[in-house]
């Protein structure tokens, strides 16, 4: 995985892809509000996807989703915050997402299962 904030364009989650946005040396170099963003790809039949988000941080997420990738489009979503140590199976169309932290994580993954 790139380091946090590494330039290039945000991953595309297609079905049965799994992407880490947090990992063990982010957690622990402590710097991480928002995550990375990615894509998520339309399921062809229709055009909503379910994703699980497992979050075994020791800090809560909230999901931001937006129509473009630009740091003011993104938007908290209502029903969707991951608990630290804990899992969310969430239902949405084509988007950008990102999730953000209020305190950095210095433990644990975050990580999308499409």
């Amino acid at each position: 995985m790139p380091a946090y904030g590494a330039a290039g364009y945000p991953k595309a989650l297609n079905v049965g892809d799994t992407i880490q946005l947090i990992n063990a040396a982010d957690a622990t170099a402590g710097n991480v509000s928002n995550t990375s963003p990615l894509t998520i790809s339309p399921s062809p039949m229709s055009g909503q996807r379910t994703i699980t988000i497992l979050n075994t941080t020791n800090q809560q997420a909230q999901g931001q989703l937006a129509a473009v990738d630009t740091t003011a489009s993104y938007e908290n979503t209502s029903g969707f915050t991951i608990a630290a140590g804990a899992s969310l199976t969430y239902n949405l169309g084509v988007c950008f997402l990102r999730f953000n932290f209020s305190s950095s994580p210095s433990s644990g993954l975050l990580t999308v299962i499409g």
